[in-house]
């Protein structure tokens, strides 16, 4: 097992859950993040919540981290989460990975948004305050 390469930050405010990701992350850091979401999974007990991921700093993952996402995409869908807004300043290619449509997902909305007010405001107008 490696040491954590990347890093993110998890604030909860309210129902809305803000992820600040950065660096280039390896499983491991995928494994911590996937914990470190599920405890907030947990407090938020199967109420409707929101997610803001700010991935400017972002940059990427290795392969081994995809399928530890998918999975606690699933799990966050499942325990409640209904929309996400992707906050990144600058256009560019990692953007193409997060606009991947979710069609398993049918009551999931992804937005994006160059700055944090941006994606508050959408969040705010779909019900989380």
């Amino acid at each position: 097992m490696f040491k954590s390469h990347g890093s993110f930050d998890l604030t909860l405010n309210g129902r809305i859950l803000e992820a600040d990701i950065k660096g280039a992350w390896n499983v491991e850091t995928a494994h911590d993040y996937s914990a470190s979401i599920g405890t907030f999974i947990d407090v938020l007990n199967g109420e409707p919540w929101a997610l803001i991921s700010i991935v400017d700093d972002f940059e990427l993952f290795t392969p081994e981290c995809y399928p530890v996402i998918v999975k606690l995409s699933v799990k966050a869908y499942q325990s409640g989460l209904v929309n996400e807004a992707f906050v990144n300043f600058t256009d560019s290619i990692k953007m193409q990975i997060f606009k991947a449509k979710i069609d398993a997902f049918p009551d999931f909305q992804r937005e994006f948004f160059r700055t944090k007010v941006d994606a508050l405001n959408w969040l705010k107008q779909e019900g989380f305050e």
